[in-house]
């Protein structure tokens, strides 16, 4: 698979912040608190989609258990 750089100018590249961070911890920890952790990954995708109020485009529903995601499906 060949990546057209140029492609890449179409989209906007989040930067992780120290805001982030506090929002990734405070996603893993409610998560697993609850009983339903989600992988490291996916924590960071939910805290940038928290801090930049974003939806999430997903068709993993481990998304749900995360407080404060528009989680959207195809």
């Amino acid at each position: 698979m060949i990546l057209d750089t140029n492609a890449l100018s179409a989209f906007d590249i989040l930067s992780v912040t120290e805001e982030t961070t506090i929002a990734c911890a405070a996603v893993r920890i409610a998560l697993k608190r609850s009983g339903r952790p989600i992988p490291a990954n996916d924590a960071w995708v939910a805290a940038l989609a928290i801090q930049h109020a974003l939806p999430v485009l997903s068709r993993h529903e481990h998304f749900d258990a995360v407080a404060d995601i528009d989680r959207q499906t195809w």
